[in-house]
């Protein structure tokens, strides 16, 4: 497989964004879109972006400033887990790896944003690294690989051992880039074989449309291995016609 069709497969999964889940049963295709059950939230007028998780008869969401698992036959809450953040979490997606669930967020207030681990049983958090100073987007997205997490930022993506948070890697994403332009990187990807691919984008004052790059590491020793630049694709502004 070429580095652009890598490149395509990649931007078509960081453009989708979900807000929202539906679960059925799929036993009986003549209630197919009722809905089976629903959880009010403790605070409704919270924007819940983060994609929830299935695992085996469970789901794992997290909304409410709460990370919840909720049984998928009836909707009963098994556990509930305050996560102390002033308002929904910002994570795109949690990730559910073994016994446990990953869940990163960006907290505007002291002490910060953070990663952290939660027992997937009991919702007991295991570990919770602070990134007091990770230039993220509210919405950043997890991915794993083997023993470790990474999470993309703006310029760099870190890496953090599953087993108890510690940050042991920070690889700057520079290599492509206009000088003095700093690249997004918030949907990094790691294959099977350890290779990190990390698509970015970026904007120069002036230009006609944003552009990016996909420079793909060694997610063992950060070291560089490609680049390839992503294509532009510019959207004429439309022409407004007051009279029409």
């Amino acid at each position: 497989m070429n580095a652009h069709r890598i490149l395509l497969l990649i931007l078509m999964a960081a453009l989708t964004v979900t807000t929202g889940c539906d679960l059925t049963s799929g036993e009986d295709d003549r209630r197919l879109g009722e809905v089976v059950w629903s959880h009010p939230l403790a605070y409704p007028d919270d924007i819940t972006i983060t994609q929830p998780a299935i695992d085996g008869e469970v789901a794992f969401v997290a909304a409410s400033r709460a990370l919840i698992c909720f049984a998928l036959a009836d909707g009963a809450v098994k556990w509930k887990t305050d996560l102390g953040t002033s308002y929904a979490p910002t994570a795109r997606r949690i990730i559910v790896e073994g016994d446990r669930i990953y869940l990163n967020h960006r907290e505007w207030r002291a002490p910060g944003s953070w990663v952290a681990a939660f027992d997937k049983r009991t919702g007991k958090q295991m570990w919770r690294t602070y990134l007091n100073d990770f230039v993220a987007i509210d919405r950043a997205a997890l991915a794993e690989h083997r023993d470790h997490m990474f999470l993309g930022g703006r310029g760099e993506v870190v890496r953090l051992r599953k087993d108890n948070g510690m940050l042991d890697l920070r690889i700057p994403v520079i290599q492509l880039r206009p000088e003095g332009v700093r690249q997004s990187a918030y949907d990094p990807v790691v294959s099977e074989d350890g290779i990190l691919y990390v698509p970015t984008a970026y904007f120069v004052e002036g230009a006609r449309a944003t552009s990016g790059n996909l420079p793909a590491y060694d997610a063992l020793t950060e070291a560089f291995l490609w680049g390839s630049a992503s294509p532009s694709f510019t959207i004429p502004v439309p022409e407004f016609n007051p009279r029409s």
